[in-house]
């Protein structure tokens, strides 16, 4: 039987995930909120609330694909952080946004992308030579 034993980073990308998860929670609870998503437009805070949910999925689908496929891990790592920007921008537009906090907290998903990608094509040129 094989046993489950995750690589640095599948394990730096689920220590994420976890990170991640508490913060869409706390986000979540109407009294906490205030304090993680601003309160400018209280009528847009919950669909910045919506699209914080959205990204999260996508990134534990990123997390996901890890396992089967690092290149395909890596790109949703990028796509995912790509919405980030896209995402605090149409925040800073229409809502309560601004500061560039998400793009901050998001910068190691998008070096865990580009890590994976790395790994991706260093596997790759490893196999070709032998």
């Amino acid at each position: 039987m094989r046993s489950f034993r995750p690589s640095g980073l599948q394990s730096v990308s689920l220590i994420y995930g976890l990170l991640y998860l508490v913060f869409i929670l706390l986000a979540s609870i109407p009294s906490t909120r205030p304090g993680i998503i601003g309160d400018l437009r209280p009528d847009s805070a919950g669909l910045e609330l919506a699209l914080a949910q959205l990204l999260f999925l996508l990134f534990l689908v990123g997390c996901a694909a890890a396992w089967p496929s690092e290149l395909i891990a890596g790109l949703i790592f990028l796509l995912w952080y790509a919405l980030v920007w896209w995402g605090e921008s149409f925040s800073r537009r229409y809502g309560a946004g601004g500061g560039g906090m998400p793009q901050v907290l998001g910068f190691p998903v998008f070096i865990l992308g580009i890590l994976f990608i790395g790994r991706w094509f260093w596997k790759r040129l490893s196999a070709q030579g032998k």
